[in-house]
């Protein structure tokens, strides 16, 4: 018989190895809220839940339009009122109309698709001369000017006869100063022409902007943690940079369509850097290890977690304060564990990585140091 229990012992932990999965399944892990779970970008305002009712929302334009339309169909993913349609043209702009003709296109998408709300992003490829058969218009010239202006004036007659209300988003900041106030001109062109028509027309420079409001490739995630949002280039979003400017636009559409009926129960969202020190009554409380890792090549996260404890907590991107708030069912609050002065916040909170000893083999100095002996 003892001669069998390392089988046996074997046979067990292999069996627990199959079981904690589903285990799993049955009792979700904790996590932590979600962009989009809470107002950062317009604070004190009422949850975003509590205010869509099925809105039809059509993204057009150029690269960066397309990457917005992501990041706004993620913030919209768990209101089932809000409905995305992105449609966009990498190269497009206004500038190039027998290249791609947004006006015309824009008629036969809403032709096609029931549409609310038009949100417009163009403007990254327009830096360049307009053709009229043999004609050329040089960029920023009267004749240019005139001619961008009636392409954009086009494009809301096209949204308004559609009968849609119009946001059009402004450009970032760009990291190159010339192409920045080239934008800049662009932008300003195009918020002229989108309030002339009725339209409504969101700046987010300052979205995205340093506090002297220059360029800066870094800004505060909805829990306020600073992330990177921009790409190397000084152009493109990352992923968790159109995830803010989704959320930004989001929100716009919404003030954009309020006053309407609210068909979501609301519910009571606490903000993580508000979250109680205490434990609330009615609310389980959870203790949830930090997670480590980077952010990948396109800005998502890539990461893995300590060992946490299981709960069963209501599928939801909000941190609900009371079983009555979340129609009776149990809330969570999860609660980060990293200790002062552990390397696991001087990883997580400073951004410094631990040298590796002398001889490790992720102990990459050059030259080599050699172990005492």
């Amino acid at each position: 018989m003892l001669r069998n229990l390392p089988r046996v012992l074997f046979v067990l932990v292999l069996l627990l190895a199959v079981c904690n999965p589903v285990a799993a399944q049955q009792n979700p892990v904790a996590q932590g809220p979600l962009m989009g779970s809470e107002d950062s970008v317009n604070p004190g305002a009422a949850p975003l839940s509590e205010q869509a009712e099925n809105i039809n929302i059509l993204v057009i334009g150029d690269a960066m339009a397309g990457g917005m339309g992501a990041g706004l169909t993620r913030m919209a993913n768990e209101l089932p009122q809000v409905t995305v349609i992105n449609r966009f043209k990498e190269s497009s702009g206004l500038a190039r109309s027998e290249v791609y003709d947004w006006p015309t296109a824009l008629q036969k998408i809403m032709a096609a698709n029931p549409v609310d709300v038009v949100v417009v992003m163009l403007g990254l490829n327009d830096r360049q001369e307009i053709r009229e058969g043999n004609i050329r218009y040089v960029f920023r010239s009267p004749d240019w000017i005139r001619r961008y202006e009636q392409t954009a004036d086009r494009l809301m007659d096209a949204a308004i006869a559609g009968r849609a209300k119009v946001l059009w988003v402004g450009l970032p900041p760009m990291a190159d100063a010339g192409f920045d106030a080239d934008m800049q001109f662009i932008s300003g062109l195009l918020k002229a022409r989108a309030e002339a028509k009725g339209g409504q027309f969101k700046d987010i420079r300052t979205f995205f902007s340093g506090p002297d409001g220059s360029y800066t490739d870094h800004a505060p995630d909805e829990t306020g943690v600073d992330r990177r949002m921009r790409e190397r280039d000084g152009v493109t979003f990352m992923r968790q940079g159109n995830n803010r400017l989704g959320k930004i636009v989001l929100q716009a559409v919404l003030d954009l369509r309020g006053g309407e009926p609210k068909s979501v129960a609301p519910s009571v969202a606490v903000p993580v850097a508000a979250a109680p020190q205490v434990p609330v009554e009615g609310v389980a409380v959870v203790t949830e290890a930090p997670s480590f890792g980077q952010e990948g090549l396109d800005g998502e996260t890539l990461s893995f977690r300590a060992d946490q404890v299981a709960v069963n907590m209501p599928r939801s991107s909000s941190l609900i304060k009371s079983p009555e708030a979340a129609g009776g069912k149990q809330g969570v609050y999860v609660k980060p564990v990293a200790k002062k002065g552990t390397m696991s916040e001087r990883l997580l909170q400073a951004g410094e990585v631990a040298i590796a000893p002398v001889g490790r083999f992720d102990d990459y100095r050059v030259p080599p140091v050699q172990a005492a002996q």
